[in-house]
This record gives structure tokens, C-alpha cells and sequence, in this order.
């Protein structure tokens, strides 16, 4: 199937719980033959997404399905380890391993005045390692 791309500016929300993606930048559409279009987006920005383990592998489906293959860059705030439900960082590193198409590392790291230790990840398709 042949498939024509374009470049547009398109932001996108979710309300669905947990949220999945918060915002994105520029965007790559691209028309298959069949008329249906995908968007791919450069940018994605999200925050506290991942304190459920239940979520985090619809998470992940979502961000490869939207992100950008080759430019694309997925920023998330997180913390280290959310104690009662589980999830976090550690988590989404653990199931990353698994799933071997998207690569994480740690942006920023910082812990709050109640010892809480927030993480800021970035998410690449693993083809895209540049920083």
C-alpha cells in the first residue's frame, strides 16, 4: 500500500483513567491508499500515567502506536516506585526489557522535601537512540 505524509501541528488529550498521553508537538500524518490516516507525533508529554503495573503495557502499545519512529521523543513524569499500587519507573523499565522496541533512560531525578523520588524519562523507538 502506498502511503503519502505530511507535517502538521495537532495536540492531543486523553481522558480515559489511567491518562495515557498528555500532549504532543508537531505531527506526521500519514494516508494509507485504503483513505484511513495515522498520526505520529514528535513530542509527547505525560505525567503520573504510570502508578498502576495494570497500565503500563496499554501505556507502552500507546506511545509505539503514537510516537514519531524515527524523530519522536516521549517525556514522562513519573515517580521511582508508587507505593500501594506498584507502578513507576521501575516497572515501565522492567516491561521495556521485555517488549525490546522502545528504549528508556532517565532525564532528571529528583527527590521531594518527603523523600518521594520523581523521575523525568524520555522514550525513543529503539532505532532512534540519538538523545
Amino acid at each position: 500500500a502506498s502511503t503519502n505524509s505530511s507535517r502538521s501541528r495537532r495536540r492531543i488529550t486523553s481522558s480515559t483513567t489511567p491518562p495515557i498521553a498528555a500532549a504532543a508537538a508537531a505531527t506526521t500524518t500519514t494516508t494509507t491508499t485504503s483513505g484511513s490516516s495515522s498520526y505520529r507525533y514528535d513530542v509527547i508529554l505525560a505525567a503520573d500515567t504510570l502508578y498502576s503495573p495494570k497500565s503500563i503495557a496499554d501505556f507502552i502499545l500507546t506511545v509505539k502506536m503514537l510516537l514519531e519512529p524515527k524523530q519522536g521523543r516521549a517525556y514522562i513524569a513519573t515517580q521511582h516506585y508508587y507505593f500501594g499500587v506498584g507502578g513507576g519507573y521501575l516497572k515501565l523499565k522492567e516491561a521495556l526489557r521485555k517488549d525490546k522496541s522502545l528504549s528508556v533512560h532517565e532525564c532528571r531525578r529528583y527527590v521531594t522535601g518527603a523523600g518521594v523520588s520523581k523521575i523525568v524519562v524520555c522514550i525513543v523507538h529503539k532505532k532512534n537512540k540519538q538523545t
